[in-house]
Order: C-alpha cells, then structure tokens, then sequence
C-alpha cells in the first residue's frame, strides 16, 4: 500500500505534501479497555456465546512473576487482552476497526487516490494488528487525524505515543523549506522557535522508520531494505556456517532461512535484477 501510495503521489503534481501517519499505540495489548472490546463485539453482531466465551477468558485473570526460582503472589489483571493468545490479534484488530471507520467517514479528510484500470478506491487507513496507517493527501489534515485518534484512545483505553509515531512525506518532500520558513516567521513577530517542546497533535516528519518489519520512508527504500536483509542474513549465518558441512544441511538452511527472509523482503521492496542476481548468488555461494 505504501509503496504504491508513493508511486501515485509522484505522478500527481497536487498531492506534493501528502503523508503516511505511522501510528504507534503505547503498550497496545497490555491497556486495551477489556469492556470496549466486549461492546464493540455485541454492536458488530457477534453470537452471545462467542461473546460470553471471550469474556469468560478476560475475567479474573492473573499473572505471577518468577524471581530467582521463586514465583510471587499473584497479580490481577483488569485490562488488556491476553499475550500470546492465538485470539489477540484478531481481538484488537475488531477493535480498532471503529477507528477505521471513524477515519474513512471524516469528510474533511482526503486520502490517496488508488486507481486501477476499472476501479478507483480513496486510501484512507490500513492496519496489520496493532500497527496503523493513515493516509493524508496533505500535511495539513494531520491534526484532525491526530485529534480523533485521542478520542478514540481515551475511549478504548489506549494511548497514542506521538514520539514514537511518524510521519513520512510520501509527496515532493518540502519539509526542510516549510520548516524553516514557519521559523523565520516567528523570528519576525519577535518570538524563538520552541523545538523541544513536545506537540500531541503533531507527528514530526521522519525519513525512514522500520515497519511491519520493512524499511519505509519517503524516497526510494528498497535498495537499503535489501542491503539490510543480506547484512542480517550474514549475521544469522556465521553460527550455521561453523557447525553445517554437507551440502544438504546448508540446502536445509537455505529454504528455512534465506528463502522466507528475501520473500518476505521482497513482499515489500521489489526487487531489482541486479538484486535478484545477487541474491541468487549469495545462495549458490553459501549451499
């Protein structure tokens, strides 16, 4: 989506400030509201069973923490879904779907444009589990965007972590000379520029962030994408090297490790024919 959000942004010259919103809810599983969930369940129509089922596993539940061998009383939880449990996922992901829905009806909010040879769909917002995309067609819209995702977080008892969070310019990147010039102003009007001061209502601009364990940012992010994979590859193989001989281990090794990692890689970053011959290589050399 991201990629292909960039592409359209490039060849449209009105969306020249347009961004992605990277949204990172603090502690996402651990502080969801145990009761939002259960009534954004009921409101979408799940049955009453499934619904008591669920609620059954999130009441009176605790934790125990080991210390030196020895586990300490018993702490009760009361909010949260449960880590590692199959469900958990899917459980926010209903969850945060309202916050989808609020962003996709906000009028004042224009998205990207995706078309295709029949179709034409507005990009708005798109998530995988906890992580949260919104798409702008100008830097402008950010603080509304910002402001209905705290109405929704006090709702549902999350939290948005501005700092953490970020903004890629997905358009012609002017944000050093729109930067400067808001400084400039205030100089004028007799005022110091206040830059560690810290805005919950705006994302500050960043080039490139990890995430869904891709490399994004707002130019051209395949290239070091890749040239992080293949260095973390290397690192992950210096232990099987030592201990692999036959040509059949490392051929093991290959399809467990090196294949999925580039796949995966590739999901996100399209590779190029140098690349794939690279790549290529790398696996030849190290069977």
């Amino acid at each position: 989506m991201l990629e292909a959000a960039k592409e359209i942004c490039k060849e449209n010259g009105e969306l020249t400030e347009a961004q992605v919103l990277l949204l990172d809810f603090a502690k996402a599983y651990d502080s969801l509201d145990r009761d939002f969930v259960m009534a954004i369940l009921n409101a979408k129509g799940f049955p009453p069973k499934w619904c008591n089922i669920i609620r059954a596993t999130h009441t009176n539940t605790t934790v125990q923490f080991l210390a030196n061998g020895h586990l300490s009383d018993k702490v009760v939880v009361t909010s949260g879904i449960r880590q590692g449990c199959p469900l958990a996922p899917l459980l926010f992901i209903i969850a945060v779907d309202l916050l989808y829905d609020v962003i996709e009806g906000m009028e004042e909010l224009e998205g990207i444009q995706l078309e295709g040879s029949l179709t034409k769909q507005p990009l708005k917002v798109a998530g995988y589990a906890d992580d949260t995309a919104i798409y702008v067609a100008h830097r402008n819209m950010q603080k509304k965007v910002i402001e209905a995702v705290h109405q929704f977080s006090a709702i549902a008892g999350l939290k948005l972590n501005v700092q953490t969070s970020a903004a890629i310019d997905i358009g012609c990147n002017r944000r050093e000379e729109t930067e400067e010039g808001d400084d400039e102003q205030l100089e004028d009007a007799g005022q110091t520029p206040m830059r560690d001061e810290v805005d919950t209502t705006v994302i500050e601009p960043t080039d490139t962030v990890r995430y869904l364990g891709h490399i994004a940012g707002s130019g051209d992010s395949a290239a070091g994408a890749w040239e992080k994979a293949f260095a973390a590859l290397r690192v992950r193989l210096v232990l099987a090297e030592a201990k692999t001989n036959s040509v059949q281990q490392r051929a093991a090794i290959a399809a467990a490790i090196i294949i999925p990692k580039m796949l995966y890689v590739a999901r996100h970053a399209w590779p190029t024919e140098e690349i794939v011959k690279k790549a290529d290589l790398c696996i030849r050399h190290y069977v």
